[in-house]
């Protein structure tokens, strides 16, 4: 580690605690050769896979780029930083242990779909409306009629109808 004003690799750690994501350390280091102190933020490196984009082409996974893309599907929604944080943190996490050097970006825009329809579902609908790249509007059109009969489903009220009618038979 280089000192940022008089460029010495002589540095000592004063004081280190986790980050606040929990996958990154913050260090407070002192200077040996002039004495000034600074903080470094570590990160664990993670061995991340290449993206496969649409087009064929191939780029690494950057974790910016996903916040950036939820950012914006949920602009003006009451969804904090720290939610669309731990989502880009998940699919990071999902994507490393996977094991494969090359991961589909439709993969990896399923998965940001998947939590997104839980955390906020107008954000869900922004981010396919750009991710799916529909054709047209009935298309779109398709896609907010299956989101609403998966609403109305139920399956705990299910289980209770069930087990309200079983029993009424045994008594």
């Amino acid at each position: 580690m280089l000192c940022p004003v008089c460029r010495s690799a002589s540095t000592k750690v004063l004081d280190s605690r986790d980050g606040r994501d929990g996958l990154s350390v913050r260090r407070r280091r002192s200077c040996n050769a002039c004495g000034h102190r600074f903080t470094t933020h570590e990160r664990i490196e993670e061995t991340l896979p290449m993206v496969v984009k649409r087009d064929g082409g191939k780029q690494a996974f950057d974790r910016d780029k996903l916040l950036r893309g939820l950012q914006l599907a949920c602009r003006k929604r009451p969804v904090r930083r720290e939610q669309l944080d731990a989502v880009v943190q998940q699919v990071e996490q999902w994507s490393s242990t996977r094991g494969d050097r090359e991961i589909y970006a439709a993969e990896v825009g399923d998965r940001v779909m998947h939590h997104l329809y839980e955390l906020d579902e107008v954000a869900y609908v922004r981010f396919v409306s750009v991710y799916r790249s529909f054709e047209s509007v009935a298309e779109f059109s398709n896609l907010l009629r299956e989101m609403e009969k998966a609403e109305k489903v139920d399956p705990e009220g299910q289980r209770t109808l069930f087990e309200a009618m079983g029993r009424r038979r045994d008594g």
